[in-house]
């Protein structure tokens, strides 16, 4: 049983990872697949809110309540990461 949930976890973000960023490249390289690879663990981790925990960001970003908002291209624009900086 436990076995079915961790294939069901992967299929879900392998399917994630090509879908938000493999999809969209022809790639000419090793290089450039880890780059993209690279760019989009960043981003999985450390940006992108998880509905597995309640649209929280996995590393324990917290947003600041206030501010102007700021906004950051990933992978050359297809993902977005918005923020605000500290007053």
């Amino acid at each position: 049983m436990r076995q079915q949930l961790y294939d069901a976890i992967a299929e879900r973000f392998v399917g994630s990872v090509r879908r938000e960023a493999l999809d969209y490249y022809l790639f000419f390289s090793e290089k450039q697949i880890l780059h993209v690879l690279q760019e989009y663990f960043d981003y999985f981790n450390t940006k992108r809110p998880h509905q597995g925990i309640a649209l929280q960001i996995p590393m324990g970003f917290t947003p600041q309540p206030w501010g102007r908002v700021y906004k950051t291209n990933i992978l050359f624009g297809l993902c977005h990461h918005y923020y605000r900086m500290a007053a």
